[in-house]
C-alpha cells in the first residue's frame, strides 16, 4: 500500500487499421465496469500497428490493503483480460549499515561543551564545499518492499549558546527498498561554512505506508560529526591522452574537472581517501590508484594489475603502459549477425556462437590470402568476426597481458585503431550490404577497436575457397541466432529437463559454428538444430488458445534457410529451379512471403515441379497454405 506498483500489459493488434486506446479500471469489489470513465488508468498515447504487438506499462498505487479487481478495456469497454490481486501493508524492517560524508575524511579530535558538559568528538574534516551525507540502509529479507520517509537532520555547534543548532533537514521519500535490499540515501547540505563543527543526524523513527517505524541502529551511530575544509583536489594534464590528479578525494570536483579533457586514463595515485571510482561516458576510461586504496570496480589498475578490465567498442582507449587484467571483457557492439573488422589489446578465445578469420594478403578486389577460421584472437592484430547473438556476445580472458593502445597497423594494408577517428581519401571500411566489401567512405567514423584497409580499391570479403563452407556456416548461425532467442523466451515455460536439452543442442551446434569444420559437419549440426527448434516450439503450444504452427509442424515453410531443406522435390524433363532472393524476381512477384522464394523454370516452357512435404501428428492451432 502506499507504493507505486506497475501493471505490464502486453496488447496485439489482429485487426487490419492502427489502434490505440488502453484502458484499466480497478475496482475494491468485484464488479465489472460500465465504460471506459470508470477506468482509473489510461493510455491513449501509444499506437498499436495493425498485426504488431507492443508493451504498455501502467503505474498504480493502492491507498489500503485488501483485494483489488483490475479489468483491462478497449476503447469500447469491451473487457480484454481480468486481473485479482492482493495489496498488503508495508511492513518494512530497516538496519542501518553506516552513516559517512561522500568525500575523503580525516578523523581529528576536538572538545565542546554541550549542557555544562565538556565533550571530547571524534570529526571527519571533509574536503568539500559542501555535505554529502550518506545512509546505507537494509530491508530484512522476511520485511516487505517499502518507500520509506527518511530525514536528516543538520545541527553546527554555537558556543554561546554551548549546543548543538538546528540548521536544517532534508527528507527522502522516493528510494524503493525491496526485500532483502540494501540502498544508500544520499542528503545532500549546501552553504556550508569552513571550519566549524556540523553534525549531521539520521531520524531513527520514520514513515512506512502510514504508519510509523524505527530503523534498527544504535543511538550512536545515527550521528556524524564533521568540518568542511574545502575541496583540494587538483589537475595536470599530461601529454599522452591522461590527467593527474592531486589533493583529497571529491567525487563532485573530479567530474567537474575530468570533463573539460579529452583523457582516456587518470592518475589518481596522488589523491587520498577514495572509496569508489565514478562511471563516466567513456565505459574505456581507466584509473591509477595507490596500491594501498582500498577502492573497487571495473578499470582500476594498481601496481599494474586490473582486476577487472571492461572495454567497449567505439570508445577510445589509451593506456599509460601495458599492463596485466585478471580479467578482461570487449563488448564488440554486435548489431547484426553479418562480419566486422575489429581488433583487441589482449590475446583471447573466440567465443562460442562467433566465427574469425584473419586477413594476411590482398589482391586486386579480392582477399588472397588469410585464415579459414581463428579460434583465437591476437592483441593489435585486425580479424573479421560474426556472432549468431548480436549484442549479447562478450570476448573474454584472464591473466592476460594488455597492450597500451599505441599501435596502429600490421602492415602497409592491413590497420587498426583502438581510438576514433575520421576515415580519409583511401582508407576502406566494412559495410553491411549483403554481400559485404571494404570500401572508401571519406569522412565517416572509424570506430575505436575496429580495423580499416589502407589500398586504392574495393574488397569483398567473399572467398571462393571457403565459399560452400561459408553458406553452410551462415545458414547455421541464422538457425543459432532465432534458437538463442527461442530458448531466452522459452525460460520458465518449457519444463526444466526440455530446456536443459535445448540448451544443450544450441552449444552443440554454437561449438561447430565456432570451429567451421567441413561443409558437411555443419550441415548435419544445421538440420539436428532445426529438429531442436521445432521440438522446442512443439513444447511450447498452448493448450487454450490455437497459434500459428505452420513453422512448427513444416520444415523450412517460406525457405528462408535459402535452400529446399524438407522438400521432396519431382521435376519434369526441361524444368530447372533454385531457392532465389525474391528481389531479383521483382517482375513476376508480389507479397511475397519472406526474403526467398522457390522459383521453377524452363527454357522451352514446358513441364512442371511438384513439391511436397509430409506434416504429421498436427496439434490444433492456425496452417497458413498460400502459393
Amino acid at each position: 500500500t502506499r507504493m507505486k506498483n506497475a501493471i505490464e500489459v502486453e496488447i496485439t493488434n489482429h485487426g487490419t487499421t492502427d489502434y490505440k486506446g488502453i484502458y484499466l479500471a480497478i475496482e475494491r469489489k468485484e464488479e465489472e465496469p460500465a465504460d471506459v470513465s470508470d477506468a482509473n488508468l489510461r493510455d491513449v498515447n501509444t499506437v498499436v500497428p495493425s498485426g504488431e504487438t507492443v508493451t504498455v506499462e501502467l503505474t498504480y498505487r493502492p491507498s489500503i490493503a485488501g483485494p483489488y479487481y483490475m479489468y483491462l478495456m478497449d476503447s469500447n469497454a469491451r473487457i480484454l483480460a481480468r486481473l485479482a490481486t492482493e495489496a498488503s501493508a508495508q511492513e518494512p524492517a530497516l538496519s542501518l549499515n553506516s552513516l559517512r560524508l561522500d568525500a575523503a575524511p580525516e578523523s581529528e579530535e576536538t572538545s565542546v561543551v554541550v549542557g555544562g558538559q565538556e565533550n571530547t568528538i571524534l570529526y571527519n574534516k571533509v574536503y568539500s564545499d559542501a555535505a554529502c551525507v550518506r545512509a546505507s540502509l537494509t530491508n530484512a529479507q522476511e520485511a516487505t518492499a517499502t518507500t520509506p520517509t527518511l530525514q536528516c537532520d543538520l545541527y553546527q555547534y554555537d558556543a554561546g549558546q554551548s549546543a548543538f543548532v538546528k540548521r536544517g533537514d532534508l527528507s527522502d521519500r522516493e528510494t524503493v527498498f525491496a526485500e532483502g535490499s540494501t540502498q544508500e540515501v544520499t542528503f545532500n547540505f549546501d552553504d556550508m561554512e569552513k571550519d566549524v563543527l556540523y553534525a549531521a543526524a539520521l531520524h531513527r523513527d520514520y514513515k512506512a505506508g502510514g504508519e510509523e517505524q524505527t530503523i534498527e541502529a544504535a543511538p550512536e551511530d545515527t550521528i556524524v560529526y564533521f568540518k568542511v575544509a574545502g575541496c583540494d583536489l587538483t589537475m595536470a594534464e599530461t601529454d599522452n591522452w591522461g590527467a593527474v590528479f592531486s589533493g583529497h578525494w571529491n567525487k563532485d570536483k573530479f567530474l567537474e574537472l575530468a570533463s573539460t579533457v579529452p583523457s582516456t586514463h587518470f592518475d589518481l595515485t596522488r589523491v587520498t581517501g577514495i572509496d569508489s571510482v565514478p562511471q563516466l561516458a567513456n565505459p574505456n576510461i581507466l584509473f591509477y590508484l595507490d596500491a594501498a586504496s582500498e577502492a573497487k570496480g571495473k578499470n582500476i589498475i594498481k601496481d599494474g594489475i586490473c582486476e577487472e578490465l571492461s572495454l567497449t567498442m567505439g570508445h577510445d582507449y589509451y593506456a599509460k603502459e601495458p599492463f596485466t587484467a585478471r580479467r578482461a571483457v570487449f563488448n564488440p557492439q554486435s548489431s547484426s549477425t553479418k562480419w566486422q573488422y575489429i581488433a583487441l589489446p589482449f590475446d583471447c578465445e573466440v567465443p562460442e556462437g562467433s566465427r574469425a578469420r584473419r586477413i594476411k594478403k590482398l589482391s586486386n578486389i579480392l582477399i588472397s590470402e588469410s585464415d579459414e577460421v581463428n579460434t583465437t584472437l591476437k592483441a593489435c592484430t585486425p580479424y573479421l568476426y560474426r556472432t549468431t547473438r548480436p549484442g549479447e556476445d562478450r570476448i573474454t580472458a584472464t591473466d592476460v597481458n594488455v597492450d597500451d593502445g599505441h599501435g596502429t597497423a600490421t602492415s602497409d594494408t592491413l590497420s587498426y585503431s583502438f581510438s576514433n577517428g575520421v576515415a580519409r581519401k583511401g582508407l576502406r571500411m566494412l559495410n553491411k550490404a549483403d554481400i559485404q566489401t571494404f570500401v572508401e567512405d571519406e569522412g565517416a567514423t572509424i570506430p575505436a577497436f575496429s580495423g580499416y584497409l589502407t589500398y586504392d580499391k574495393d574488397v569483398s570479403t567473399n572467398i571462393y575457397a571457403y565459399e560452400k563452407k561459408d553458406k553452410e556456416s551462415e545458414a547455421l548461425g541464422e538457425l543459432l541466432n532465432q534458437a538463442y532467442l527461442l530458448a531466452e523466451n522459452a525460460k520458465g515455460q518449457l519444463l526444466p529437463e526440455d530446456l536443459n536439452t535445448f540448451l544443450d543442442q544450441i552449444h552443440t551446434a554454437a561449438a561447430c559454428y565456432t570451429r567451421h569444420p567441413e561443409a558437411e559437419e555443419i550441415a548435419e549440426a544445421e538440420a539436428l538444430l532445426e529438429e531442436g527448434i521445432k521440438a522446442c516450439r512443439r513444447n511450447l503450444i498452448p493448450t487454450d488458445a490455437p497459434i500459428d504452427l505452420t513453422d512448427v509442424y513444416l520444415t523450412n515453410a517460406s525457405f528462408e534457410s535459402r535452400r529446399t531443406t524438407g522438400w521432396d522435390i519431382t521435376r519434369e524433363t526441361g524444368q530447372s529451379s533454385k531457392v532465389t532472393d525474391v528481389s531479383s524476381l521483382d517482375n513476376y512477384m508480389v507479397d511475397a512471403d519472406g526474403s526467398y522464394v522457390f522459383h521453377s523454370y524452363s527454357s522451352s516452357g514446358k513441364g512442371s515441379v511438384t513439391l511436397s512435404q509430409k506434416a504429421t501428428g498436427l496439434k490444433n492451432g492456425f496452417y497458413r497454405v498460400k502459393a
